[in-house]
């Protein structure tokens, strides 16, 4: 594997930290944003991730185990591929946010969207995905359709379509999630996110 992808599947990591959330830009977000991160529970996931990028030129994917410890100061997400060895941990802390690579390649950054910016060349809706890995919308501009049960099942917002499937009439977190961002005009790529959530805790 030479260098590019090395970097490549590293930025992934970095991608996967869009679950992390941000901390010195939390500043800039839109106030129901804002508000939802800030007072966002402490939880746990374990599951499947993956990810395709698609260009003019061809498709990039990603698919990997992910675990993913959320709190109000501190994150730590940890990339594995499918036999269990580590691809990439990301740690979010006072101080900034870092990624490890599998060859203990070390990127620092004040926050994830620079990782990201810096390592994949454009930047996620990191703010919003705080938000969408809840089933919640991340602004009052989205668009919501909810079931019976009033549980989000579609999301669209800033660009994005999010689909939610859970596991069954009874559960209120989101089994599976597909976040897809089209191309366009301002997106030269498409970005397709999916997460099969396998443990809630």
């Amino acid at each position: 594997m030479n260098r590019r992808r090395s970097l490549l599947r590293a930025a992934f990591g970095a991608l996967t930290g869009a679950f992390v959330g941000v901390n010195a830009g939390c500043s800039s977000l839109p106030r129901t944003a804002q508000a939802l991160f800030e007072t966002a529970p402490v939880f746990a996931l374990q599951g499947r991730f993956s990810a395709t990028v698609t260009t003019a030129t061809g498709s990039e994917n990603l698919t990997a185990r992910i675990e993913w410890k959320h709190a109000a100061n501190a994150d730590e997400l940890t990339l594995g591929s499918p036999l269990g060895n580590d691809l990439a941990r990301i740690t979010r802390n006072a101080q900034g946010v870092e990624l490890i690579t599998a060859r203990q390649e070390r990127f620092t950054a004040p926050d994830v969207e620079s990782l990201t910016q810096t390592h994949l060349g454009f930047t996620l809706p990191l703010t919003q995905l705080v938000a969408w890995v809840q089933a919640e919308p991340a602004t009052t501009s989205a668009q919501v359709e909810r079931d019976a049960q009033g549980r989000a099942l579609r999301l669209n917002e800033d660009g994005w379509v999010i689909e939610y499937v859970y596991a069954d009439e009874a559960s209120k977190q989101a089994r599976r999630i597909t976040m897809l961002r089209a191309a366009s005009a301002t997106h030269a790529q498409s970005l397709e996110l999916r997460l099969v959530i396998e443990r809630w805790a």
